[in-house]
């Protein structure tokens, strides 16, 4: 089914107007990148997935990697919210850590077909380093703004707090992408929160 351009931000493209939109096709591939990582997605199955011809993708997205890009861009809008909610729901640096844990592992176990997070996940699934440096990016915002929350409330070493909880939401992710349920990810959570 074609759907008329919603998205008007994108490429500018001369002959016929654009039978899609932008916006939803970055909604259709994003859970394939988040499944299975940007190398092991080709144009083929984006253009496939999406429903168009590759020479369409190309010219609303630039390329793969700029179709990666909004997808990334759209999996934190959409799914790594939850970081930005435990932040602004802790009361205290001691509230911090279980507040992140625990929504980590809620957050990264709702979907059963794409566990774990694609950002966190997705830079050990890319030998690309244009798409290593776009997660990183955003895994460098993340860290950021933990550790800003966490110099908020006054914590010695807000750094290393905010480099613990990467590091541990990163165990949580990885758990739950290899079949850890939400029931034992939020009991681990708890326990590493409170050692």
């Amino acid at each position: 089914m074609d759907f008329i351009v919603t998205d008007t931000n994108n490429v500018k493209t001369s002959g016929r107007p654009r039978q899609f939109s932008v916006s939803e096709g970055v909604a259709k591939v994003m859970p394939l990148f988040h499944a299975r990582g940007y190398d092991d997605v080709g144009v083929a199955e984006l253009s496939n997935t999406i429903g168009v011809k590759a020479t369409s993708l190309y010219a609303a997205y630039g390329n793969k990697l700029g179709l990666f890009e909004r997808a990334l861009a759209h999996y934190v809008e959409c799914s790594g919210g939850f970081v930005g909610e435990a932040l602004s729901r802790a009361n205290s640096a001691e509230d911090l850590l279980p507040e992140l844990l625990r929504s980590a592992a809620i957050a990264y176990t709702e979907h059963p077909g794409r566990p774990g997070c694609m950002v966190l996940d997705g830079e050990l699934m890319t030998s690309d380093t244009q798409a290593a440096e776009l997660i990183r990016n955003n895994i460098i915002r993340v860290r950021s703004a933990i550790a800003d929350r966490f110099r908020e409330f006054g914590s010695n070493e807000p750094e290393r707090n905010a480099d613990l909880a990467i590091l541990l939401m990163r165990g949580i992710s990885a758990s739950a992408r290899t079949g850890s349920s939400r029931e034992s990810l939020l009991d681990a959570a708890d326990w590493m929160a409170t050692e």
